[in-house]
Formats: C-alpha cells, structure tokens, sequence
C-alpha cells in the first residue's frame, strides 16, 4: 500500500506523505490499496479509479470478483459514501425495477445481508476504512479512455451522453442530486454488435436530497473544476438544490468529450485557481468544429454558467441528443428459428431414432 495526495498526486510508499504546498493537505491523504493487498477477506486486484472523496478497486471477496469502494479519511468522506450506500441498496427493494447504469450492491461480508449492512468496515493498520461491495463490469473510467483516444466518435459521443443524462435523469425523480459529476465517476465499456459504448455511474456525488442538502454539503468531495458556477459563491455555504446544477455537469462532460481534454486548468494547479477559472469562464476553446456544431451547441446550454438560462433538466438533454443521433442502438435478441426449420430439425431427430433402434434390434437379433 502507499499513501496518495488526490489534489497533487504526490505519493510515498510508505504511511507518511509529505508536502511543502500550503494548500495541500498531506495529512489527510489516504492509503492507495495495491495489487495482492489484503483488506479483511477482500483482495485488491487493481485499482479501477480514483475520486476525491474515495477510491474504486477490482477485488476478489470470497474468491469472487467484486468491485470494492473504499472512502477517504475523514467525517464528510465517510458519511458520503454511506448515504451512497443506502441509497443504492434501497434501489434493490423493488425486484422489478432495473437500474443497470447504477451501482448493484452486495453483502460487505460473507456473514450478512444488504438488509442487515449495506456497508462494511475493516481496520487498516491504525485506520477504520468504510466501503461497499458491488457488481463488477469488464469498464474503464472515462477520464482514462479519454487519455487514451481524447476525441471519439460523435455517436459514440452522443450515444453515451444520452445514457448519462437518462441516469441523472433517474436519480432526480428517487429526488437525488449528485452536483459532482466527472468523468472519473463513470465507468465506460463497449459491447459489440453493434459497437455502442455504455456505461456504470459509480459515484453519486453529494449523494443528498433537497431536505439535507444543507447539512450534507461540502465541496472537497470534486475537484472545483468540475463545479458549478453557482456552488463556488458562498464556499462551504450549502447551495440551494435544484436539477439544473446536474445539468450544468452533464455539459461540461459532454463538452468535454468534444474537445478531448478537461474544460477548466487541471493539473498541479491549486484549487483556488481552477475554482476561479471556473467563475471567469474561462473554459478551453472548442477546436473540433466539422463535425460537431449542433452538439456543441447541446452542451453550451447545459453547461450554461448563468442558471437561469441553463438547460432546465437532464430529459430535456437526453431528449435534444436524441434528436441528433437517435436512440441508442441495443443488441437484437435472437429469434425462434423459422417453422420450416423447426420441421427439418424434428424430421432429422425422428429418423436418428428409428436408426438407432434399427441398430438395437439387428444386434440383439444377431446375439
């Protein structure tokens, strides 16, 4: 294991990390689980992405493939991650309903049920780690994917945004609101025939509701870059919740996704810098004009600074993407096979029958 800094990416192998930037806050880095690192009956296989309030990790619990969440040190991380938590196993209630680009939670411990805990804690040398068990998928994060191939297809572009917004879209009607959205929260895969990117929101962001959101917020849980204007002017002061901060993320992603790097500064800039980028707008220019501009023109409206003249709700992007690209195209199940065969298939096996017991009879016959 080592320690990890998640603002400048300083990391000691060691449990002591050290660093001379004042706004850099050393003490509190969290431990980076490693490869063949043991957590109770957990194995870390690999980390799968990394926030600013937890950490993703490929595991094996149980001899089992699980993705495993660990949250950051500190009150507000862990609280976060439990509100997480029990909001994803309340999902679960209804057998019926199908969230497939949420999180699908299981038992933390091979001693209990999601009813009983839906999240576990295991002691780490000297600290208590949080976390929760999930499903886990063949994905990558999407801030990685687009440091491999930074511009993509624009249908690839559309098609995934679309199922984002139809996901925050999801999480404001159970009355959620994430205000943290980043491409580091979405896990990506292709599925083939017919290639079409998909993805897993495996953070929720703030993870509050209109009802808590003033004693939920705090804003270290995202990089201010990733922001909305409207969360940046009274600091640790709990904004008023409303959709059209969610928008305001799902365009800058999309936005994003266009340019093929991040919109604000990023980097070892401090967050006192790209919080102000943020404020003066300063976003990075829209290179890719050819084949983009009524999408572009999506996520300008989405990821309007002013509230007011934002995108009202993640629908009505989803609905506007739509318009463009269609709807996403879905693998075609396999039909029944055509009555003619069907009676080719049946006459075949009749006639293996009756040779077999041709066969039968001669030989007992013979003997």
């Amino acid at each position: 294991m080592k320690r990890s800094c998640v603002r400048c990416q300083r990391t000691s192998p060691g449990n002591n990390l050290f660093c001379h930037d004042v706004d850099c806050p050393a003490e509190r880095s969290p431990v980076i689980l490693e490869p063949g690192d043991r957590v109770g009956d957990i194995e870390i296989v690999k980390q799968v992405t990394m926030l600013r309030s937890a950490a993703v990790y490929e595991t094996l619990h149980q001899e089992q493939p699980a993705f495993m969440k660990v949250a950051h040190p500190g009150p507000q991380h862990r609280d976060r991650l439990m509100r997480e938590a029990h909001f994803l196993r309340d999902l679960r209630v209804d057998p019926k309903a199908r969230y497939p680009t949420l999180p699908r939670l299981r038992p933390p411990y091979a001693t209990t049920t999601l009813e009983q805990d839906a999240f576990g804690t295991t002691m780490l040398g000297r600290e208590l780690l949080h976390y929760y068990l999930f499903d886990p998928v063949e994905a990558q994060s999407l801030h990685d994917l687009l440091l491999r191939q930074p511009q993509w297809w624009i249908h690839h572009v559309g098609w995934l945004c679309i199922e984002l917004a139809t996901t925050l879209n999801s999480l404001h009607l159970k009355g959620l609101y994430n205000f943290g959205l980043t491409p580091d929260s979405a896990l990506v895969w292709f599925e083939t025939k017919p290639f079409v990117p998909h993805l897993l929101l495996c953070d929720l962001g703030i993870a509050s509701d209109s009802a808590n959101i003033a004693s939920d917020w705090y804003p270290d849980f995202v990089p201010p870059a990733y922001l909305a204007p409207e969360l940046l002017v009274n600091g640790h002061e709990a904004p008023r919740a409303g959709v059209q901060t969610d928008v305001y993320g799902l365009g800058l992603v999309l936005y994003e996704m266009l340019v093929g790097r991040p919109v604000f500064a990023s980097g070892l800039t401090s967050d006192a810098e790209a919080a102000e980028a943020v404020r003066r707008g300063e976003r990075v220019v829209m290179s890719r004009v050819e084949d983009v501009s009524p999408v572009a023109e999506i996520a300008l409206r989405a990821g309007e600074p002013d509230i007011g003249r934002r995108t009202a709700t993640a629908a009505d992007v989803a609905e506007e993407l739509t318009a463009v690209f269609g709807d996403i195209p879905v693998k075609k199940k396999r039909g029944l096979p055509a009555m003619g065969v069907l009676m080719v298939l049946g006459g075949a096996a009749l006639v293996m029958v009756f040779l077999v017991s041709l066969a039968i009879a001669l030989s007992a016959s013979q003997g």
